[in-house]
Parts: C-alpha cells; sequence; structure tokens
C-alpha cells in the first residue's frame, strides 16, 4: 500500500493504479471494518471499568478476531483511491462502485471520509459519473453533505455539487430533494466572507432556481 500510494501521488504512474482499484477497495472495506472493531474495543473497555468501579465484573462483549496485520492500512487505500481518480479513466472506472464510495463516505473517520468524498468528486466530474448519479445515490450523497458543517469536507461537498448541478435532470431532483433551503443557509453562513465557496453556492444556487420542475 505504501508503494501504491506513493504511486499515486505521481499524475504519471496514477493510471497504473488502475489494475490495483479491487485491492484498493477491499483495504478501505477493511480499515473500516478496524475502526468499527477498534470503536466496540473501546466501549467494552469503558463498559469494564465502570463494572469494576461497581464492583461488578461484566460479561466480555463478543469481539470478531481480525488476525491480518493489513486491516490496520488506515488512511494508505483512501489516499490511493482519491488520488488514482485524478486520472479520467480510472474514475471512469470507479463509477460502477459508486455505492460501495457512499457506504464508505459514511465512516465516522473524517479523514477517511473526506479522501472517499474528494474521490466522488473527481468521478462526477466526468460525464459517466453525473449518469450514475441519477438514482437513489442522490439522496445518500445529499444526506452526507448535509451532515458535515465543520472542517474541509464542506469545500469537498461544494465542489461535489458544483459538478452535478451541470446535468439538468439532476439538478430537477436536487430541487426536490430541498438542496435550495440547504445552498441558501450555506450562503447565509458564508454572508460576511468573500470567498470562492460563497461564489461556488451562489453559482449552484442560481443553477437550481432556473432549473424547470
Amino acid at each position: 500500500l505504501s508503494v501504491l500510494a506513493s504511486l499515486s501521488c505521481s499524475i504519471p504512474y496514477c493510471s497504473l493504479l488502475s489494475s490495483s482499484l479491487d485491492f484498493i477497495l477491499d483495504r478501505c472495506r477493511k480499515s473500516i471494518e478496524m475502526d468499527n472493531v477498534e470503536q466496540v474495543e473501546e466501549i467494552q473497555t469503558q463498559k469494564t471499568v465502570t463494572a469494576i468501579n461497581d464492583e461488578t465484573v461484566a460479561e466480555p462483549a463478543i469481539i470478531p478476531i481480525l488476525d491480518d496485520n493489513s486491516y490496520r492500512s488506515g488512511l494508505l487505500p483512501f489516499v490511493c483511491l482519491s488520488n488514482m481518480t485524478i486520472d479520467p479513466m480510472n474514475a471512469k472506472l470507479c463509477v460502477q462502485h459508486l455505492d460501495t464510495l457512499i457506504e464508505f463516505a459514511k465512516c465516522d473517520n473524517y479523514q477517511k471520509a473526506e479522501r472517499t468524498l474528494i474521490a466522488i468528486h473527481r468521478i462526477v466530474s466526468i460525464n459517466e459519473g453525473k449518469i450514475a448519479f441519477k438514482s437513489n445515490l442522490l439522496e445518500q450523497l445529499i444526506e452526507i453533505i448535509q451532515s458535515y458543517s465543520i472542517g474541509t469536507i464542506p469545500l469537498v461537498n461544494c465542489a461535489i455539487l458544483n459538478e452535478l448541478v451541470i446535468d439538468k435532470d439532476i439538478c430537477q431532483s436536487l430541487r426536490k430533494l430541498g438542496l435550495i433551503d440547504y445552498i441558501t443557509k450555506e450562503l447565509e453562513i458564508l454572508s460576511s466572507k468573500a470567498n470562492n465557496a460563497r461564489i461556488t453556492y451562489q453559482s449552484i444556487l442560481s443553477r437550481l432556481q432556473s432549473a424547470s420542475d
């Protein structure tokens, strides 16, 4: 993974990662699974400490045993994923995995979610990616977008929306999902700031308002 991550940082080598896509997605999936296991372990530890303090021994929870050290690959596969989609051919390859990427973007790890959303942005930048979102995926994506209000993810989400509203059909669907209200609120938050995000949100709002029902 370290080698793949290094290769993905160089645009000329990005195309070489296409043959490793299934491997990278598998490592992303296992990385999230490991996060979930660690969360369960932490909760169980807290329960055990509480039980000891209460002079009661808690029954140990059943924790899945993951003996593959590569499960702990952390952020690296997400770095590979986001970097490799700079190449349009790789982005096209990822279109068929958008449902999987949406699930990755729902994870509790901020950095992993951000890297996944960066990959999604690069995928929707191509026509095939936009077409793929004319389904139930769009509603799931909007739920993810609306769940983030701090950090750098909102900027990535803004870029995703800016790509999606180019498509008239998607633009109409976004209106029906109530995105105008969301964008309006974001603009109110950014009202005192003159930055690129505010300009982009204004452009998105203009497209949404001009889209016919």
